[in-house]
């Protein structure tokens, strides 16, 4: 075992020859032991008790030359069918890959696509090209490529931009002015008026303004039946729906909303515009009690009561509002000082797995983790419960923040909406996310959005900033995203798992975003999140799951694969002069194509500033390609020095604090017990990042795990010209796990990663930040930086 360990942890990265046959991409514990995979382990063991040197004695004296499968990301007897050269020996043939075949960028598989295929098809999703008008927003860029991408978002037919304001030359009775605050409830009176937004409506407004820098009071009805109570069936306190060509002017006015639910739902609109909102929730102290919002946060120390739980006990100026039960989203260790989350650790609450809001969210039974007893918070008796109470017993007398949310509500959904502005506008609160939605549309435009708390909360949004699904077109043109309580903005796509297979042609599927459309094209992934290869839909019906029908049979459909709709990918995203600050979580999550990130500030954030995702946990993300981050500036990020990665408590690995981190997120989970890799597949392609400044406190500065660049003529790839003031030390990990190198300080670490120039680069720190690869999975590495 230490000849192993020392092959993974320095041994592979000197370039040296050990122990190949324990390296993890050839052989993982868990995925040997799984009965699905070597079901007569059984007869050898019939206790069922596994332990790590009797099965690793077992495959290297019986498995490698029986060619057995011993991991997902490699197979002996495929790796000699593929490669005719390679040894007809096992041993010699593993001893071929880890040592020379890995860094010829040759496949473990014979399923998976060469890189090349990826690529191609990326490069068929470029942004549409739509006509646009001096009125309307368009961003271009040249992308990492060296290709010009325009970004295009279309406003209202009538508006002129030339003109203050825009909707000069409107006739006056589409122009409807909104009566100034009741003493009451404002939502019907603001309700009336956005119905005649809608089309066929008879007294057609195109703009609507509420009252110059008023405050408008939405009280959701009261003792409403539960089949039409609004918390319990998520309905939005305001609707837009079925309107084009459309603004409405919020004037500099707050809307304070009351229930737990929606803010503003915009569905089935096209070129409409918000501006110059302010959206908040009410204070749930208001002396009115009909204008009383939720209460989101509340501070308190966390007490031990034995070695595997704990409770919280609230402070004591804490007020709770009558008759209140707490649904618990999130907490975290708290620094009061600071009024921001303790740089030293995240603790997550029950989130999806507690199935506190995710339940009621899908309208099950919840399964609340904690109760209030008097001022203290206790865990339940349920499995949830036990969770948080064995995360509460190792903190003790630790200051913690409680994020609380009973629905999924966001401040505002944009459902089957597109073409698709948001100017000035600013949210203060929201019970989930601030934005989300997109509903597989394009064109959204973010002008100067500010999320930000106020009334003394410590979190703006209990979780993402803007979070969408969308074709493309999207821009983040300047924006201030402060204290979320997780992702600023996440860019990506929700994919589909395969649950039948009845041919080569035929299957169906469970969990994508929305359903394919005839002639979209569908990308198949394996448990690897290695890219077999696509097929055009012919046709799709049906509900959970869906069925598929594809227009021509293809030979690696299995259940279990993943399918991501290639034509739901974003295509064509600018994100310039954002801010995100103080913050918990990651800043950006990334998952499109012909994208960049510029001129932007990721400061105090709890982990990484930009993550490009691609995650089997939470299957969505998606593999980018041509993509530039340039000229951004990261400070005092990845501040946390240990993370429960998704909630589950299962594992630290030093990559995820990286300020930038690319790589796949793979949650296996064989035999009951998941496991966290990185994808060696190269999904991600033609990467640049540029002229940044780099600050990081726990992490590395960029981490790159399956990345390939495939330059061209008047492309910009690689990690150039940054600078890297100090770098975090990374601590080791489990050796057996995809974490190359020992304790150090980093300012790169490059793993399976192919036609990466890292040049120019300037580090600060004494001693000097260095770079770190793994000689064995990578090539074609130009390296010359000071």
């Amino acid at each position: 075992m230490y000849a192993a360990e020392h092959f993974v942890t320095a041994g592979s990265n000197e370039g040296r020859i050990g122990a190949f046959d324990s390296y993890w991409v050839i052989f993982d514990f868990n995925y040997y032991v799984d009965l699905a995979n070597n079901p007569d382990l059984n007869n050898a063991y019939v206790t069922h008790v596994w332990d790590l040197t009797d099965i690793q004695i077992h495959w290297s004296q019986h498995g490698i030359q029986e060619r057995r499968r011993a991991s997902a990301f490699f197979s002996v007897s495929e790796y000699q069918s593929r490669y005719p050269d390679v040894p007809r020996d096992p041993a010699r043939a593993i001893l071929e890959y880890v040592t020379e075949g890995r860094s010829k960028q040759r496949l473990g598989r014979t399923a998976w696509a060469d890189p090349a295929a990826w690529n191609s098809l990326v490069q068929q999703r470029t942004p549409p090209d739509i006509s646009a008008t001096p009125n309307d927003v368009v961003r271009s860029f040249t992308s990492a490529r060296g290709s010009l991408v325009k970004v295009v978002v279309k406003s209202p037919s009538w508006y002129k931009a030339s003109l203050s304001p825009p909707w000069q030359e409107l006739p006056a009775a589409e122009i409807c002015t909104v009566p100034p605050p009741t003493a009451n409830d404002d939502l019907k009176i603001i309700q009336s008026y956005l119905d005649r937004m809608s089309a066929g409506s008879k007294a057609p407004c195109r703009v609507i303004r509420l009252a110059p820098r008023a405050a408008y009071h939405l009280v959701l009805p009261a003792n409403l039946p539960p089949e039409q109570d609004w918390v319990l069936n998520h309905l939005p306190h305001l609707t837009i729906q079925n309107a084009q060509d459309f603004l409405f002017d919020g004037n500099g006015s707050t809307l304070y909303f009351t229930g737990s639910t929606e803010g503003i739902n915009v569905e089935n609109c096209q070129r409409g515009v918000l501006e110059n909102i302010i959206m908040d929730w009410g204070n749930p102290f208001d002396t009115n009690p009909a204008w009383r919002g939720p209460l989101f946060g509340a501070l308190g120390t966390i007490k031990k009561d034995s070695a595997t739980s704990g409770h919280i006990e609230l402070d004591p100026q804490t007020e709770l509002p009558p008759n209140f039960s707490p649904f618990i989203y999130t907490f975290h260790l708290w620094n009061k000082a600071a009024n921001r989350m303790a740089p030293e650790d995240d603790l997550p609450g029950p989130t999806d797995d507690g199935c506190d809001a995710s339940c009621i969210a899908q309208k099950k039974s919840p399964t609340q983790a904690m109760h209030l007893q008097g001022r203290s918070l206790v865990p339940n008796a349920n499995d949830s419960g036990k969770w948080v109470a064995s995360n509460l017993a190792q903190n003790p007398n630790r200051d913690v923040l409680v994020a609380f949310t009973r629905f999924l509500g966001s401040a505002i959904s944009l459902r089957g909406s597109g073409d698709f502005r948001i100017i000035e506008c600013t949210i203060h609160s929201a019970p989930y996310m601030g934005i989300a939605g997109g509903d597989r549309q394009r064109g959204f435009s973010f002008e100067n959005l500010t999320i930000t708390p106020s009334q003394g909360r410590r979190l703006s949004t209990m979780a993402d900033g803007v979070h969408l699904g969308t074709f493309g077109d999207v821009v983040f043109d300047h924006g201030t995203f402060d204290a979320l309580g997780d992702d600023a903005i996440n860019l990506g796509v929700v994919w589909g798992t395969l649950t039948t297979v009845s041919s080569g042609s035929s299957f169906s599927m469970t969990g994508e975003d929305s359903p394919a459309k005839p002639g979209d094209t569908l990308a198949f992934f394996d448990e690897a999140l290695a890219f077999l290869g696509s097929a055009v839909v012919r046709s799709c019906s049906g509900e959970g799951p869906r069925n598929i029908q594809l227009q021509n049979a293809v030979s690696w459909l299995r259940p279990g694969l993943k399918a991501l709709n290639v034509n739901h990918i974003p295509s064509g995203f600018y994100i310039s002069g954002v801010a995100v600050r103080n913050k918990i979580g990651r800043g950006m999550l990334i998952g499109g194509f012909h994208g960049v990130v510029q001129n932007s500030t990721f400061q105090s954030v709890t982990m990484s500033g930009i993550l490009f995702h691609f995650s089997s946990y939470w299957s969505e993300g998606a593999p980018s390609s041509d993509v530039a981050i340039r000229n951004n500036q990261f400070l005092n990020t990845s501040t946390s020095r240990h993370f429960y990665q998704a909630g589950t408590g299962w594992g630290a690995y030093p990559h995820l604090g990286s300020v930038i981190h690319i790589a796949s997120e793979l949650a296996t989970n064989f035999n009951k017990t998941p496991d966290n890799f990185n994808g060696i597949y190269p999904v991600f392609q033609d990467i640049e990042i540029s002229g940044n400044k780099f600050k990081g406190v726990a992490g590395n500065g960029i981490y790159m795990s399956g990345v390939l660049n495939n330059p061209t003529p008047a492309g910009t790839l690689g990690i150039l010209n940054n600078r890297f003031e100090g770098c975090g030390v990374v601590r080791q990990t489990d050796p057996l796990r995809p974490w190359f190198g020992s304790e150090s300080t980093s300012a790169v670490v490059l793993n399976f990663v192919s036609g990466i120039s890292v040049v120019g680069n300037v580090t600060t720190a004494h001693p000097a930040c260095n770079v770190r690869l793994d000689y064995s999975s990578t090539s074609n590495i130009t390296l010359s930086s000071r």
